[in-house]
């Protein structure tokens, strides 16, 4: 349901503050992987400076045994 809903909600409004994040963290709770690190990328060009957007993808990328992307996201 959670899913369903931030995705309404992005394609009405793409520019949501912490829309792609939260969607990328819906995902992740759905046993999404792949799609949640997808959806956590954006989040990040959407919104560069978010540090919640930078931990869901270094959370990510840390289960996807991706080290060093993940560093560098979770330095930021």
């Amino acid at each position: 349901l959670a899913i369903r809903e931030f995705r309404r909600v992005l394609a009405q409004a793409p520019n949501v503050p912490h829309g792609y994040c939260q969607l990328a963290e819906a995902y992740q709770r759905g046993d999404l992987q792949d799609i949640a690190r997808k959806t956590a990328r954006v989040a990040t060009r959407e919104e560069p400076k978010c540090s919640r957007a930078q931990r869901v993808l270094g959370t990510l990328l840390v289960d996807a045994q991706e080290l060093g992307e993940a560093r560098q996201a979770l330095d930021k």
